[in-house]
């Protein structure tokens, strides 16, 4: 049925049916299925760039509910694709600021796996510009809070 979905997807119906694709990815508990309906969202995300802040979400929806079951290689897809649409310097600043405020969220969050870590701090380092009316103690706060926390990465955390 997913497969249906996903083969019947146009621009006109791109937001239901990645809605009902990222619907199942949440209650899946197969990993591979998970990271086949995970390219089938990132495909659909990739091939119909209707809104910024709906592409955002339904990147960040995917690798909050699958990034464990990604292989590298979707993750660098990933990693292009937000690259490619949101990081360049014609990109909309509000769609930077809302990936911006979506990777903040993401690392204030103890329930952050590593993959969307990393990627999160990639896309604050990108656009650390965007920090510059935030005072520097607080930036730091939220790096050291992170690295402190019991359930940050041994990779990352502050021992």
């Amino acid at each position: 049925m997913h497969g249906v979905l996903y083969g019947i997807a146009c621009e006109a119906n791109v937001k239901v049916v990645c809605s009902k694709l990222l619907q199942q990815l949440k209650i899946s508990s197969d990993r591979f299925w998970k990271a086949e309906l995970a390219t089938m969202v990132v495909s659909l995300v990739s091939r119909f760039p209707v809104e910024p802040q709906w592409q955002i979400d339904s990147l960040f929806n995917t690798l909050c509910c699958s990034s464990e079951d990604l292989d590298g290689t979707m993750l660098k897809n990933i990693r292009q694709l937000i690259g490619d649409r949101f990081l360049s310097k014609d990109c909309d600043p509000q769609g930077q600021q809302y990936l911006l405020q979506k990777c903040i969220s993401a690392l204030v969050s103890d329930k952050t796996a590593i993959p969307l870590l990393q990627i999160a701090l990639w896309i604050v380092g990108s656009l650390c510009s965007f920090l510059k009316n935030m005072e520097d103690d607080k930036v730091l706060t939220l790096f050291i809070n992170l690295l402190m926390q019991e359930t940050c990465p041994t990779p990352f955390r502050v021992l």
